[in-house]
């Protein structure tokens, strides 16, 4: 067995919010003469006629150094309380947002979503600067013009706060004063209904 793997079960542990320090300890009872820690480490039945004992070294490189940043690094996360090499960006997009849930539904022309949940914002994503009209079934109105942003895209951010389920929001795609329109339809669902996910229509084009 990699005594690393044991280090990287500990980082498991940790993310689980149990305590590693069995692995810690682990790893520690790995170590031989000088605290060096293995590449391996005999996993299976004892053998006296080749010298294997369950927890000790297989004659593979050690010290380890791979091994050693392992444990240094499952001692150092679990006085911080979080795994040392966690990557922030990550941890927020699919632990903490996803709990969370977005603030945001994405609308493009091939993902033309039909229903967004009251309260969240209604991102169209397009891949060049136009401009949009928007309107509802209780009169509101107005014109966003598109943000560029560092992907090449560009997109503009329709608000549903205020609006009721049942409600219908229309908007107008152009890209020119006299250029032709695309006209889409999307419905306000109750909050945390997830059947807009699924749930799409076919644009309407106008002149």
């Amino acid at each position: 067995m990699l005594a690393i793997a044991d280090g990287e079960r500990g980082h498991y542990e940790l993310a689980a919010r149990r305590d590693p320090l069995p692995f810690i300890l682990a790893l520690e009872g790995f170590s031989k003469a000088g605290g060096m820690l293995p590449e391996q480490v005999w996993f299976g039945d004892e053998s006296s006629e080749h010298n294997c004992r369950r927890g000790s070294p297989t004659g593979s490189a050690m010290p380890l150094c791979w091994a050693h940043a392992e444990y240094l690094s499952l001692v150092r996360s679990r006085a911080d309380g979080i795994a040392f090499e966690r990557i922030a960006p990550a941890h927020d997009r699919y632990v903490r947002l996803r709990q969370q849930g977005s603030p945001f539904e994405i609308w493009t022309r091939t993902h033309q979503i039909g229903r967004v949940a009251a309260g969240k914002m209604l991102r169209i994503v397009c891949d060049r600067a136009v401009k949009v009209r928007w309107s509802t079934s209780d009169v509101t109105h107005g014109q966003l013009a598109f943000t560029q942003d560092g992907l090449d895209l560009c997109h503009v951010d329709v608000p549903t706060t205020g609006l009721a389920p049942g409600a219908t929001l229309e908007f107008q795609i152009s890209n020119g004063h006299n250029a032709r329109l695309d006209f889409h339809r999307v419905k306000i669902t109750p909050p945390h209904d997830s059947r807009f996910a699924t749930d799409s229509v076919s644009p309407r084009v106008g002149a």
